[in-house]
């Protein structure tokens, strides 16, 4: 980092990560849970003592409802950029 630490920030509450996120991009927000998902299998590395598995259908269970279907063009954009993060 440039030398700030993470306590010096501001406290962003959970709806303000949420109204961010909501603004993303479909693509960016599945990369988010993408990220959030490598979270916790690091953290199940570390650990001794072992965490539940969570499926994508208990992630897609949390999303809200309202959500705008993704179009097979952005699922094609999705499966793509995957496939170059996974296989370079």
């Amino acid at each position: 980092m440039n030398g700030a630490t993470v306590a010096s920030k501001p406290a962003l509450s959970v709806e303000d990560v949420l109204s961010a996120v909501r603004q993303w991009p479909a693509a960016k927000r599945v990369g988010l849970l993408q990220q959030v998902a490598a979270i916790f299998a690091e953290q199940k590395a570390h650990k001794s003592q072992p965490i539940s598995p969570v499926s994508l259908a208990d992630i897609w269970a949390l999303l809200p409802t309202d959500m705008p279907s993704l179009t097979d063009e952005e699922l094609d954009q999705l499966q793509e950029q995957w496939r170059l993060e996974k296989h370079g």
